[in-house]
Protein backbone atom coordinates (compact mmCIF):
# COMPACT_ATOMS: atom_id res chain seq x y z
CA UNK A 1 0.00 0.00 0.00
CA UNK A 2 1.23 3.75 -0.97
CA UNK A 3 1.97 5.46 2.40
CA UNK A 4 -1.01 7.96 1.83
CA UNK A 5 -0.58 10.55 4.89
CA UNK A 6 1.38 9.10 7.51
CA UNK A 7 1.26 11.31 10.54
CA UNK A 8 -1.89 12.30 10.24
CA UNK A 9 -4.25 11.34 12.71
CA UNK A 10 -7.73 10.47 12.11
CA UNK A 11 -9.52 12.73 14.68
CA UNK A 12 -7.94 15.74 11.84
CA UNK A 13 -10.95 14.26 9.40
CA UNK A 14 -13.76 12.54 11.79
CA UNK A 15 -17.33 13.56 11.69
CA UNK A 16 -18.01 14.29 15.37
CA UNK A 17 -21.27 14.45 14.41
CA UNK A 18 -22.41 11.29 14.54
CA UNK A 19 -26.10 9.28 13.88
CA UNK A 20 -26.49 6.55 16.03
CA UNK A 21 -29.37 4.09 17.42
CA UNK A 22 -30.45 2.05 20.55
CA UNK A 23 -30.47 -1.70 20.70
CA UNK A 24 -34.02 -1.68 21.44
CA UNK A 25 -35.51 0.48 17.91
CA UNK A 26 -36.88 -1.50 15.85
CA UNK A 27 -35.79 -1.83 11.87
CA UNK A 28 -38.34 -0.03 11.16
CA UNK A 29 -37.12 2.86 12.67
CA UNK A 30 -33.63 2.77 11.67
CA UNK A 31 -35.45 2.85 8.42
CA UNK A 32 -36.74 5.64 8.59
CA UNK A 33 -33.41 7.49 10.38
CA UNK A 34 -31.49 6.37 7.53
CA UNK A 35 -34.21 7.33 4.90
CA UNK A 36 -34.55 11.05 7.17
CA UNK A 37 -30.79 11.57 7.52
CA UNK A 38 -29.32 9.92 4.32
CA UNK A 39 -27.05 8.20 5.72
CA UNK A 40 -25.71 4.23 5.18
CA UNK A 41 -25.24 3.04 8.19
CA UNK A 42 -25.92 3.70 12.23
CA UNK A 43 -23.86 3.21 15.64
CA UNK A 44 -25.60 1.31 17.68
CA UNK A 45 -25.09 2.77 21.36
CA UNK A 46 -26.12 2.27 24.65
CA UNK A 47 -25.05 4.39 27.43
CA UNK A 48 -22.18 6.24 25.39
CA UNK A 49 -20.84 2.60 24.53
CA UNK A 50 -20.65 1.32 20.96
CA UNK A 51 -22.88 -1.79 20.92
CA UNK A 52 -23.23 -2.61 17.38
CA UNK A 53 -23.08 -1.47 13.85
CA UNK A 54 -26.08 -1.43 11.34
CA UNK A 55 -26.04 -1.07 7.46
CA UNK A 56 -28.41 -0.26 4.47
CA UNK A 57 -26.74 -3.74 3.25
CA UNK A 58 -27.36 -5.33 6.88
CA UNK A 59 -31.15 -4.61 6.50
CA UNK A 60 -32.29 -5.32 2.64
CA UNK A 61 -30.10 -8.56 3.64
CA UNK A 62 -32.61 -9.30 7.14
CA UNK A 63 -35.90 -8.35 4.72
CA UNK A 64 -35.10 -10.75 1.95
CA UNK A 65 -34.95 -13.56 4.41
CA UNK A 66 -37.74 -12.56 6.56
CA UNK A 67 -40.21 -9.93 5.53
CA UNK A 68 -41.57 -9.55 8.91
CA UNK A 69 -38.43 -8.10 10.43
CA UNK A 70 -39.57 -4.36 10.47
CA UNK A 71 -40.51 -4.94 14.38
CA UNK A 72 -37.38 -6.64 15.34
CA UNK A 73 -35.04 -5.33 17.40
CA UNK A 74 -32.30 -3.85 15.87
CA UNK A 75 -29.88 -5.59 18.46
CA UNK A 76 -31.47 -8.90 16.59
CA UNK A 77 -29.82 -7.68 13.27
CA UNK A 78 -27.06 -5.35 13.98
CA UNK A 79 -23.11 -6.84 13.46
CA UNK A 80 -21.13 -6.86 16.91
CA UNK A 81 -18.68 -6.27 18.39
CA UNK A 82 -17.62 -3.23 16.25
CA UNK A 83 -13.68 -2.56 15.25
CA UNK A 84 -13.40 1.12 16.95
CA UNK A 85 -10.20 3.23 16.99
CA UNK A 86 -9.29 6.36 18.76
CA UNK A 87 -8.74 9.83 17.61
CA UNK A 88 -4.80 9.61 17.57
CA UNK A 89 -4.99 6.51 14.88
CA UNK A 90 -2.75 7.35 12.39
CA UNK A 91 -4.64 7.47 9.15
CA UNK A 92 -2.72 5.28 7.08
CA UNK A 93 -3.41 2.60 10.11
CA UNK A 94 -7.15 3.48 9.98
CA UNK A 95 -7.06 3.09 6.31
CA UNK A 96 -5.65 -0.37 6.87
CA UNK A 97 -7.94 -1.52 8.97
CA UNK A 98 -10.56 -0.64 6.80
CA UNK A 99 -9.02 -2.57 3.87
CA UNK A 100 -8.31 -5.97 5.49
CA UNK A 101 -11.74 -6.24 7.59
CA UNK A 102 -13.69 -4.72 4.06
CA UNK A 103 -15.69 -2.06 6.69
CA UNK A 104 -17.26 1.03 5.41
CA UNK A 105 -17.10 2.86 8.24
CA UNK A 106 -14.50 3.16 11.75
CA UNK A 107 -16.31 4.48 15.12
CA UNK A 108 -13.99 6.59 17.33
CA UNK A 109 -13.75 6.22 20.68
CA UNK A 110 -12.11 8.00 23.56
CA UNK A 111 -12.14 6.55 27.04
CA UNK A 112 -15.53 4.01 26.36
CA UNK A 113 -17.48 7.27 25.04
CA UNK A 114 -17.99 7.54 21.09
CA UNK A 115 -16.52 10.76 20.09
CA UNK A 116 -16.92 10.43 15.72
CA UNK A 117 -16.95 8.43 12.84
CA UNK A 118 -14.82 8.20 9.50
CA UNK A 119 -16.09 6.72 6.71
CA UNK A 120 -14.70 5.44 3.53
CA UNK A 121 -16.68 8.18 1.72
CA UNK A 122 -15.36 10.70 4.01
CA UNK A 123 -11.82 9.41 2.96
CA UNK A 124 -12.51 9.78 -0.54
CA UNK A 125 -13.63 13.27 -0.75
CA UNK A 126 -10.87 14.59 1.22
CA UNK A 127 -7.36 12.82 -0.22
CA UNK A 128 -6.81 15.67 -2.29
CA UNK A 129 -6.71 17.73 1.21
CA UNK A 130 -4.78 14.65 3.05
CA UNK A 131 -2.15 14.80 0.27
CA UNK A 132 -1.29 18.23 1.11
CA UNK A 133 -1.60 18.33 4.19
CA UNK A 134 0.67 15.41 4.61
CA UNK A 135 2.71 17.51 2.11
CA UNK A 136 3.03 20.27 4.30
CA UNK A 137 3.18 18.16 7.38
CA UNK A 138 6.15 16.41 6.15
CA UNK A 139 7.91 20.07 5.22
CA UNK A 140 6.89 21.40 8.84
CA UNK A 141 8.31 18.70 10.67
CA UNK A 142 11.60 19.46 8.60
CA UNK A 143 11.96 23.01 9.07
CA UNK A 144 11.25 22.15 12.82
CA UNK A 145 13.44 19.47 13.54
CA UNK A 146 16.45 22.24 12.24
CA UNK A 147 18.51 19.47 10.75
CA UNK A 148 19.49 20.11 6.95
CA UNK A 149 18.25 17.01 5.90
CA UNK A 150 17.19 17.25 2.31
CA UNK A 151 13.46 16.94 1.84
CA UNK A 152 11.86 15.24 -1.23
CA UNK A 153 8.22 14.99 -2.21
CA UNK A 154 6.16 14.42 -5.41
CA UNK A 155 3.23 17.05 -6.17
CA UNK A 156 3.36 20.55 -7.35
CA UNK A 157 6.10 23.24 -6.88
CA UNK A 158 4.96 25.95 -4.65
CA UNK A 159 6.46 28.16 -7.10
CA UNK A 160 5.75 27.48 -10.47
CA UNK A 161 3.13 24.76 -9.43
CA UNK A 162 4.02 22.25 -11.82
CA UNK A 163 3.78 18.71 -11.06
CA UNK A 164 7.00 17.42 -9.83
CA UNK A 165 8.61 13.63 -8.55
CA UNK A 166 11.27 15.38 -6.93
CA UNK A 167 10.10 18.27 -5.52
CA UNK A 168 12.96 19.61 -2.84
CA UNK A 169 12.38 21.65 0.56
CA UNK A 170 14.19 24.82 -0.39
CA UNK A 171 13.42 28.26 1.66
CA UNK A 172 10.72 27.00 3.22
CA UNK A 173 8.98 25.91 0.51
CA UNK A 174 8.50 22.25 -1.85
CA UNK A 175 10.43 23.51 -4.87
CA UNK A 176 11.06 21.84 -8.35
CA UNK A 177 14.94 21.26 -9.14
CA UNK A 178 14.11 24.15 -12.15
CA UNK A 179 12.61 26.75 -9.23
CA UNK A 180 15.45 25.90 -6.86
CA UNK A 181 18.19 26.67 -9.59
CA UNK A 182 16.07 30.21 -10.04
CA UNK A 183 16.28 31.06 -7.08
CA UNK A 184 20.17 30.42 -6.49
Amino acid sequence: MIKIASGIEIGEIMKKAVITAKPTDTVEKIIKVMDKTGVGGLIIEENEEVKGIITEGDIISEIAENKDCLSKEISEIMKHPVKVINRRTDLEKAIKIMRDMDIERLPIVEEGRLVGIVTERDLIKVEPALMEMAREKRVMDAIRSNKRQEVRAAGNCELCEIYSNELKHFEGKLMCTECIEEKR
